[in-house]
């Protein structure tokens, strides 16, 4: 028995508009969907009574939340809910078998997923975290390019975070709980060390550095703020940590593909 034909050319592009448009159409879908959609804007209602009730809210205290709630736990929080979703809800719901045995590629199946999952929330998050720092441009002084950049920075990270809990998903079984302990308990550990080289491996260290180089000069060092700095080289560079992130994101997502294209060539070979 062998695999049934796979389409060439542009029905692979058609195919991968379909599935992604699928995965977009399910991504709020069920408690998880509403779980997560509710996280993502709790950084705006943060913000409105942090702006309301704090009259000492300045742009170092803009900062500390941004580096601190909204990319340190928001942003890797959803993207490992995301992204242990690309393959987990198929396999939970027992429609992976069905996805993998048409006439789709196997890794276009998880791009599309991927792709389909990620932008439906990086919308979001755009939306909410420049919600929030537009709320705060409304005590402290924050041009309309710091809201910008503030947002992209946040989707950047989404979108490294979740690619990368995607891949791991596609290699561990338990990835959830493995994804949590990196980012939440070794990560958030390490990133308190001072002048600990072994944070620049972090995707948050390197948010980091993109939020502190974008409101370079214009925040105080002390407190909260100082105690991250501490984990920072001077050296660091905007472009490095753009190359760093960029890097992360095509290698989580091609290892995966790579790994279950292998996968299905295995099950061509069991099947012939």
């Amino acid at each position: 028995m062998s695999l049934p034909p796979r389409p060439q050319g542009f029905p692979l592009l058609r195919n991968f508009l379909l599935l992604w448009r699928h995965a977009v159409g399910r991504a709020f879908a069920g408690r998880r969907g509403v779980v997560l959609l509710l996280l993502a804007t709790l950084p705006v209602l943060i913000a409105w009574i942090k702006v309301e009730n704090d009259p000492q809210v300045n742009t170092t205290s803009v900062v500390v939340t941004m580096l601190m709630f909204v990319f340190q736990f928001i942003v890797p929080l959803v993207g490992l809910f995301v992204g242990v979703a690309v393959l987990g809800d198929e396999i939970e719901g027992r429609t992976l078998t069905y996805l993998f045995t048409r006439p789709h590629p196997r890794p276009l199946v998880y791009l599309a997923r991927y792709a389909g999952l990620a932008a439906a929330f990086a919308l979001l998050l755009l939306g909410t975290i420049g919600a929030t720092a537009h709320l705060y441009a409304s005590r402290v002084p924050i041009t309309g390019t710091d809201v910008i950049a503030s947002a992209g920075i946040g989707v950047l990270g989404f979108l490294v975070y979740s690619a990368f809990f995607a891949a791991l998903r596609v290699f561990l079984q338990r990835a959830l709980f493995v994804g949590f302990l990196l980012t939440f308990i070794f990560e958030g550990f390490v990133s308190k060390i001072p002048h600990s080289g072994i944070s620049r491996c972090f995707v948050w260290h390197h948010l980091a550095v993109l939020e502190m180089r974008l409101f370079e000069g214009r925040v105080s060092e002390a407190g909260d703020l100082g105690d991250i700095l501490g984990g920072f080289s001077p050296d660091e560079t905007v472009t490095g940590s753009l190359a760093v992130l960029g890097s992360v994101l095509v290698v989580s997502l091609t290892a995966a593909a790579l790994r279950i294209r292998a996968q299905e060539t295995r099950l061509a070979n069991a099947a012939t």
